[in-house]
């Protein structure tokens, strides 16, 4: 059975464009098409391109489009972005979060919701299960 992932693309001059599927090889590597990565690009800020350099997502400053814009520094960027733009990616802090309260369901017990919550996540890794090998 062929394996997809999605992957994140970028143009010529590495700007963040959107998702793409890439095909798993049998050893289930992913076979990356050309201009994409793995790697979960940068939360967007306003003023900022984001950015692949080769190796990393970077934000990189965008040029005013008038001389009366002004261009936004680093100190602009508010304490939300800043933290939005640290945090590990979403699905990963959920995972956690179910990992942890799956632990402490076997000495405490869980409310009505999140036992339904387990079951829901159950039932999709039943549904696709962790390829051998795999870390995540």
């Amino acid at each position: 059975m062929i394996k997809f992932v999605d992957v994140y693309a970028y143009n010529e001059q590495g700007l963040y464009v959107g998702c793409v599927s890439a095909q798993k090889d049998k050893k289930g590597q992913v076979m990356l098409p050309a201009g994409a990565t793995e790697k979960e690009p940068l939360v967007s800020i306003e003023g900022c391109d984001v950015v692949f350099d080769g190796n990393n997502w970077v934000y990189v400053q965008k040029e005013a489009e008038s001389p009366e814009e002004p261009i936004r520094d680093e100190g602009d960027v508010s304490y939300k972005e800043k933290r939005a733009a640290a945090y590990p990616f979403v699905g990963d802090q959920l995972d956690a979060i179910y990992k942890g309260l799956k632990e402490l369901s076997k000495t405490v017990a869980m409310p009505n919701d999140v036992e339904s919550w387990f079951a829901q996540i159950e039932a999709v890794k039943a549904m696709f299960p962790k390829d051998e090998g795999s870390s995540a």
